[in-house]
């Protein structure tokens, strides 16, 4: 599949956004950030669907296997960093590690098994619901099933919206790998199979920036309206996140051999798992002040690189 150099941008651009959830910035600012902040782990979902859909199921195995190989052995190291580093700041902070029993309890235990959610930092649900989603599929590959089973994304999808909204189940049971994990890669898998005639539709790219700039009005119209405010998903942001995957895959050359898809394409992923610990490596030492006006940005940039000396040395162990 030819690279798309515009989706490694948007990459990096909704690794910005997730910062923007973990560390608001002040004010209304903080509220607009965070709506359409909304799109940006299900467009990590969408695109890692979309590159892994190919027509040969034998051929599609081999994706969904490495894949799952590789999102395995990310989750099993982020949970035994970041398990760790709670470990030595308890000692630290604590004397002792008798802070670590509330990880363990069977609640936790429970909800890391059933909902991905991660005791040592929660934002690692992503990884385990990807994780989880990708095993299922194979299954469903095995079987044979699995792309007329495609259809089933948009239906989670929105079954996920639905449940959300009239607050059946808590936002940690909704956000599992089968409403979100499966829903949002199934829909990118269903984008990548009918792609060619998505795009040669008539007049889409119109519609497309039309809808752009209706979508992003009403995510801020939902903004205002729900009762949870921010603690829904948003149904704008539902389509918004599909419609930047279409004008990506449109216009597929944005920001090529630029710095920004560089990092998108090496970084994205590392700032993701990495931008907590440095948030609250900075708050606990005192140093948040750091951050100045504008935490995220700070935050960002600081994980950015890090993240992208980590790519460096990986590639140059490989290449060794």
């Amino acid at each position: 599949m030819t690279r798309n150099h515009s989706i490694d941008v948007m990459r990096i651009l909704m690794a910005f956004l997730v910062v923007t959830i973990h560390w608001p910035f002040e004010g209304r600012a903080g509220q607009v950030f965070i709506t359409y902040g909304k799109t940006a782990v299900p467009f990590f979902f969408a695109v890692c669907g979309y590159f892994l859909f190919r027509e040969d199921t034998d051929e599609m195995m081999k994706r969904l296997k490495k894949q799952a190989k590789r999102i395995g052995i990310l989750y099993i190291a982020a949970k035994a960093f970041y398990g760790a580093y709670l470990a030595i700041f308890l000692r630290i902070s604590e004397g002792s590690f008798k802070g670590m029993k509330e990880f363990f309890t069977p609640e936790a235990v429970k909800e890391l098994l059933l909902y991905n959610f991660s005791p040592f930092s929660e934002h690692l649900w992503f990884l385990g619901s990807l994780l989880y989603a990708l095993l299922i599929m194979m299954l469903l590959n095995k079987l044979k099933i699995l792309k007329p089973a495609l259809f089933a994304g948009p239906v989670l999808i929105a079954l996920y919206v639905i449940l959300s909204h009239l607050e059946i189940g808590s936002p940690v049971q909704l956000r599992n790998a089968i409403l979100v994990g499966m829903g949002y890669t199934m829909t990118g898998m269903l984008v990548s199979r009918y792609k060619e005639k998505i795009l040669d539709i008539k007049y889409l790219k119109p519609v497309l920036w039309i809808s752009f700039a209706v979508l992003a009005y009403t995510a801020i119209v939902e903004l205002n309206t729900y009762k949870q405010g921010t603690g829904v998903p948003f149904i704008s942001c539902e389509f918004l996140t599909f419609v930047m995957l279409l004008l990506c895959l449109k216009y597929p050359d944005i920001g090529k051999d630029t710095f920004a898809e560089k990092l998108g394409r090496d970084c994205s992923l590392p700032i993701y798992i990495m931008h907590i610990f440095v948030m609250h490596l900075m708050a606990v030492t005192g140093n948040d002040g750091f951050f100045g006006r504008f935490p995220p940005v700070c935050i960002f940039v600081i994980t950015a690189f890090f993240a992208y000396l980590y790519s460096n040395i990986k590639k140059a162990i490989i290449r060794n």
